[in-house]
């Protein structure tokens, strides 16, 4: 049996229902975009607190006119953001990110690294140690109109005979982050590596999480780095947003 309400009775439904949107619309926080000043202090707070490095940024992020440090800000503190980081892992050197109505070009760099630690042993000592130890490193850096924001490394350390590695020694993990929209911290590693048909074996993991006012937005980013000698090594990175695993390939470097 259906009812009638009365209009003197539907009002105060409809009053309630009302601001019962507004105040879920005010529940639903508006991201929080830096302002080119508030950036800068960022910055200065990071160079306080130790990141020499931070200086660099400032000085990357000051040589830019104004319309792209508005447009640089926008990007950070968007989903775009984590998007370029896995676009960047699956190997893209460019990408863009529409903003009023403009594509504006966003620059995607990555770069490595390479040590080989030096055997400081005499002649016969060396000879009768046939084993040396190495240590080569993987960074993979995000760059935004030439403004350095994210970066993560593993850098790894194993024994070799020449040929093959014979003994794993440590996976190290580092980061940098100089973008307030985002956190970036490692996840885990498999220190000390393992030894596998000559190559030895290693991977990091790192974990990329969205600030609260920007919702929630994640990534798992992997780096993975397997080498017989200083000389023989491969890479592939990985990346949960794009469903990036092994598949993807070793590439040598």
């Amino acid at each position: 049996m259906l009812r009638k309400f009365s209009k003197s009775a539907l009002a105060p439904i409809l009053v309630t229902t009302i601001f019962a949107s507004m105040a879920s619309a005010k529940d639903t926080p508006e991201p929080e975009v830096y302002t080119p000043e508030q950036y800068t202090e960022y910055l200065i707070q990071l160079i306080n607190d130790g990141d020499t490095g931070a200086t660099q940024t400032l000085e990357q992020f000051n040589s830019l006119p104004t319309t792209k440090q508005k447009a640089f800000l926008s990007f950070i503190f968007s989903e775009e953001y984590v998007n370029a980081m896995s676009e960047m892992l699956s190997g893209n050197e460019t990408s863009s990110y529409k903003s009023s109505n403009q594509e504006i070009p966003i620059e995607i760099e990555s770069s490595s690294t390479d040590q080989v630690q030096a055997n400081q042993l005499s002649a016969g000592a060396f000879a009768a140690r046939a084993n040396q130890a190495a240590s080569v490193s993987r960074s993979e850096k995000l760059s935004i109109f030439g403004v350095d924001t994210s970066t993560i490394t593993l850098t790894v350390s194993w024994e070799h005979n020449g040929n093959a590695a014979v003994k794993p020694l440590q996976v190290i993990q580092g980061h940098l982050n100089r973008n307030p929209g985002f956190t970036l911290s490692e996840t885990s590693n498999n220190s000390p590596g393992y030894i596998s048909e000559g190559y030895f074996n290693a991977t990091g993991t790192w974990t990329m999480r969205a600030t609260a006012s920007l919702g929630f937005v994640s990534d798992t980013l992997g780096i993975n780095i397997k080498a017989s000698t200083p000389s023989n090594k491969y890479y592939y990175t990985t990346s949960t947003k794009k469903n990036m695993n092994a598949t993807n390939g070793w590439v040598k470097y």
